[in-house]
């Protein structure tokens, strides 16, 4: 009777092996494709915006409310979880790159209206993101703000106030914590280096 009840004992921990085997081979089959499925996911999602320049590109799922109102330029890169409501319209320039889970309102609540906690009436403003800028993770930023050309904005900070050309921000509220060196950035301009300039744009910009 004891043999038996081993053989069962010794079947069962057999299967769980090859069970648990078989699912460690599809979970790392589907870690090495998943890159592959978060680009296919970003280029379905990029189909909705008409208002782009060559090279825009969304990376994974997120959500991106009045498309419409949405404008990437060349190359933007943005990652994956990104949120945008684009009522008030969002413009995002050139060679921009925004990372993971970055919120973007251009619309908010009227906190003065005749209900509470606010009415179905929507106050828009636009938001203006300028050329080359690059945005951290878990960003936030809210109607109406306008970041300069090349600025900075650092993991986790929430921009609720334009910030100037070239500065380099970081918290909630935002504080200046330096400034990108100018005569670089005119070099950089002038000789048309961007991250991510690969040989087919260098080749339609010749």
């Amino acid at each position: 009777m004891w043999l038996i009840v081993m053989q069962k004992n010794l079947n069962g921990y057999i299967l769980k092996k090859i069970i648990r085997s078989i699912c460690v081979k599809v979970i790392s089959v589907v870690l090495k494709i998943e890159p592959y499925i978060l680009t296919l996911i970003g280029e379905a999602k990029l189909d909705s915006i008409k208002n782009r320049e060559i090279g825009a590109r969304l990376y994974g799922n997120g959500t991106v409310l009045a498309p419409d109102k949405l404008k990437l330029g060349k190359h933007v890169q943005v990652g994956k979880s990104y949120y945008f409501a684009c009522h008030g319209g969002i413009s995002i320039g050139d060679y921009s790159h925004l990372s993971r889970n970055v919120t973007i309102y251009s619309r908010n609540h009227d906190i003065n209206s005749g209900a509470l906690p606010y009415d179905d009436n929507f106050i828009l403003k636009k938001v203006e993101i300028g050329r080359y800028v690059w945005i951290g993770m878990n960003v936030n930023i809210l109607p109406g703000v306008k970041i300069g050309d090349g600025a900075v904005i650092g993991m986790g900070t929430t921009v609720a106030k334009d910030v100037g050309r070239g500065e380099v921000v970081v918290g909630s509220p935002y504080r200046v914590i330096g400034e990108r060196n100018i005569s670089c950035e005119s070099k950089n301009l002038e000789l048309g280096r961007f991250w991510g300039k690969n040989k087919l744009i260098l080749d339609e910009d010749d």
